[in-house]
C-alpha cells in the first residue's frame, strides 16, 4: 500500500512540475504573437445589445492587440 502512494505521489508531482515547466514557452512566442491581433468572438443575449458597444470600446482600448 506505501508503494501504491509513494508512485501516487511521485506522479502527481512530476505532472504539476512539468505544467509549470511548460509556462516559459510562452514567453519565447511573444514576440510573434505580438504582431498578428487576437481575435474574440462573444456570443451574447439580445438583452445585452445596448451595451455590448460600450464594453467592446473599453476592452479594445484596454488590450490594443485584441479585436
Amino acid at each position: 500500500m506505501k508503494k501504491i502512494l509513494c508512485i501516487s505521489v511521485a506522479l502527481t508531482f512530476l505532472v504539476g512540475l512539468s505544467a509549470f515547466a511548460g509556462g516559459g514557452q510562452e514567453k519565447k512566442d511573444q514576440g510573434a504573437a505580438a504582431k498578428t491581433p487576437v481575435e474574440l468572438t462573444i456570443w451574447q443575449g439580445d438583452w445585452w445589445n445596448e451595451k455590448a458597444p460600450l464594453y467592446k470600446a473599453a476592452f479594445e482600448k484596454a488590450n490594443p492587440d485584441t479585436r
